[in-house]
């Protein structure tokens, strides 16, 4: 009897340690994603704006963003780990417009950073984040990041 309360018991433990997880919609997310783009719009204080694309060649630099199962999020410049949070929260939407290629609308929270919230785009194999890694909006300045899964 007392056996089969220590597995009892086990199993109860176990399954207070699971963590969040990215799953249902939110698991397309998961993997590593490498940064292909960033489409700058400058000066949108004092029209006309004029935009700018960036690229690894253009900015001599990697960057990936990293999403694990239990909610793990990692930043990745030049094969240095830059930040690495857990996502508290997340909102996931199914895109409103009738484009096929991002499924989904998404805005999350990162634990304990200054780059919240953190939102953008998601289809298949493309990932668009608004405003925040590797670039960040400015008061006159707005970036749109591209990431490809990897």
């Amino acid at each position: 009897m007392k056996k089969i309360h220590m597995i009892l018991f086990g199993f109860l433990f176990l399954g207070a340690c699971n963590k969040p997880r990215l799953e249902g919609d939110s698991a397309i997310l998961l993997g590593e994603w490498k940064w292909s783009h960033t489409y700058k719009v400058v000066n949108t204080c004092n029209p006309p704006s004029s935009s700018v694309t960036l690229s690894p060649l253009s900015e001599g630099t990697t960057y990936f963003v990293v999403f694990e199962n239990k909610r793990d999020f990692t930043f990745i410049q030049n094969g240095e780990q830059k930040l690495e949070s857990k996502i508290t929260d997340i909102d996931f939407t199914d895109h409103p417009n009738s484009d096929p290629y991002y499924i989904y609308t998404f805005a999350f929270t990162l634990e304990n950073t200054k780059y919240n919230p953190v939102g953008g785009l998601v289809g298949a194999d493309t990932l668009i984040l608004n405003s925040s890694f590797p670039f960040q909006d400015t008061q006159c300045e707005n970036y749109s990041n591209y990431f490809v899964r990897e």
